[in-house]
């Protein structure tokens, strides 16, 4: 097979090409629910030190509005120079707190599925 051209639909797997090409609105799969995201989010806040690590990596932190406190923290965070940046960071030695997240204008929250407390915490987000 010849190979793809740059920045063809045909080079990108799984709708990855729309992505490149800076489209809005997106569909994303999340756990068993589609979520509709309007725009490029310019208020992420991640809620893990993972999360967080991913985000900084993939956009720096011009865009990041919070980061668990994990982030910011020597031999904890792998992105601890763009973390800094990062107008807030989020104590998480209790359950994330819903009004804080809110608090911040958030366009995006970023968390992963294996922290029993930020199942707790999305699940009063989605309520609001």
């Amino acid at each position: 097979s010849e190979p793809a051209e740059t920045g063809a639909a045909t080079a990108a797997p799984d709708g990855a090409a729309e992505a490149q090409a800076g489209e809005w609105p997106r569909d994303v799969a999340v756990g068993d629910s589609q979520v509709t995201i309007e725009a490029a989010p310019e208020r992420i806040v991640a809620l893990s030190t993972e999360t967080g690590d991913l985000v900084l990596e993939l956009i720096g932190p011009e865009r990041v509005a919070a980061v668990a406190e994990g982030s910011v923290t020597p031999g904890t965070g792998n992105q601890l120079e763009l973390a800094e940046q990062v107008p807030t960071s989020l104590s998480m030695r209790t359950s994330p707190d819903p009004e804080q997240i809110l608090a911040l204008e958030p366009d995006l929250v970023i968390m992963t599925g294996r922290h029993d407390d930020e199942q707790s915490a999305a699940d009063a987000l989605a309520a609001s």
